[in-house]
């Protein structure tokens, strides 16, 4: 949770990066982080048929690489 805008949090560098990791190593992947003093903050999942991000995202991944493969395309 923060205070930057939906947009911001999905499309700018403000939010960070984003890491992917096996939830059996969820928990180690952020004690690692600790010990660096860096923030760490479970946005979303992967796998499955869909793409959730922090509820404000939720398409079918096929929906999303289609957009992703010929989203400007279409728009040309």
């Amino acid at each position: 949770e923060n205070d930057l805008s939906t947009d911001k949090i999905l499309f700018s560098e403000t939010g960070g990066f984003v890491l992917e990791a096996s939830s059996e190593n969820v928990e180690s992947v952020q004690s690692a982080l600790a010990n660096y003093d860096i923030s760490v903050f479970e946005i979303g999942t992967t796998g499955g048929e869909f793409i959730n991000i922090n509820e404000a995202v939720n398409i079918m991944v096929v929906d999303g690489k289609e957009a992703w493969t010929n989203g400007l395309r279409e728009k040309l």
